[in-house]
């Protein structure tokens, strides 16, 4: 593990909390979020016996070399970052493409493929996590996103790097660097030395190509393969997250997320609603409902709708 200053400043926006460095690798922290989970995650006074060192990037890396139950709690904080880059790590060792973009064979470009396919893995790390995950993650909300709508998630994360990141393209461009090269490489000149140069390039080029294509198939699966599970990582979503809700008494919320993550069949998921809608007008009817007020007024807002759409009576107090 390695542990840098990624941004300027502690509140940079757009600053990314972890990243894995192919070429030394391993994976890099950003020393503002490691200082973030200390200060949330450690007693007030172990805090301060170690706050002088963890001021310090190199003195926080040798803090954790120290005493591995640090890294622990950050792991355990930022579990799902670490998946993240774990996963561009193995994409990393995959095959062919990093080497011929080496090589001078293909442009230099990061897929945003890779991005998403690290996205749609993190998330189905969380739903297994099970429990309320779902819920407390700070990384919830993005999985919960593609779960209701992968395509709508793609597009957001496209936009995301293209519009904050250098260096993300699509394989489509990357496709069109190379047809670049390759009309510069037929332009080389005359003469039998420019004709040598000009066939070690396009076969150069050719190798390229088959190791683009090979990705682009793959990626494609992997993402077909993604996409077949969505319906059953929808359900355990949705299952997860209303438990959670329930089982803090946030009736409304559980209501909220059975209606934003449809699954099984449409007779399956109405009586799914009528269920918690009835059970969220029960909690909201009780004088001494927990929660206070104002999560009274909401949960009745969720459900409220719910009741005038459909016509179904509030039951009885």
């Amino acid at each position: 593990m390695y542990v840098l200053k990624l941004t300027q400043n502690p509140n940079d926006p757009n600053q990314p909390g972890a990243l894995y460095d192919a070429s030394g690798d391993r994976m890099v922290f950003n020393h503002w979020d490691i200082v973030r989970v200390l200060q949330m995650k450690l007693p007030p006074e172990r805090m301060k016996a170690i706050e002088g060192r963890a001021a310090d990037v190199g003195l926080l890396s040798a803090l954790f070399k120290e005493d591995p139950s640090l890294l622990r709690v950050l792991v355990d904080a930022l579990d799902v970052n670490y998946f993240h880059e774990l996963k561009h790590a193995e994409q990393a060792r995959r095959g062919r493409l990093e080497i011929e973009q080496m090589r001078g064979n293909l442009p230099f470009a990061n897929p945003l493929s890779k991005e998403h396919e690290a996205y749609r893995e993190e998330c189905r790390y969380l739903v297994s996590k099970g429990g309320s995950a779902l819920v407390d993650s700070p990384f919830a909300q993005r999985c919960l996103m593609m779960l209701k709508d992968p395509d709508a998630h793609r597009d957001w994360i496209t936009n995301l790097y293209v519009s904050n990141y250098n260096g993300f393209g699509t394989v489509d461009d990357v496709a069109s660097r190379q047809e670049v090269r390759r009309e510069a490489a037929r332009a080389s000149g005359e003469g039998w030395a420019a004709w040598g140069r000009r066939k070690l390039r396009e076969a150069g080029l050719a190798r390229g190509d088959e190791a683009l294509a090979a990705y682009r198939a793959a990626e494609l699966e992997r993402e077909k393969a993604f996409l077949a599970a969505v319906p059953d990582l929808r359900r355990r979503g949705a299952e997860a997250v209303v438990a959670a809700h329930l089982s803090a008494g946030r009736y409304g919320e559980a209501f909220a997320a059975a209606k934003s993550l449809p699954h099984g069949t449409a007779e399956d998921h109405d009586k799914r609603l009528a269920g918690l809608a009835d059970k969220a007008a029960a909690w909201i009817a009780r004088d001494k409902a927990p929660g206070g007020r104002d999560a009274r007024l909401n949960a009745a807002g969720a459900v409220g709708t719910y009741f005038n759409e459909t016509g179904r009576p509030w039951p009885p107090r």
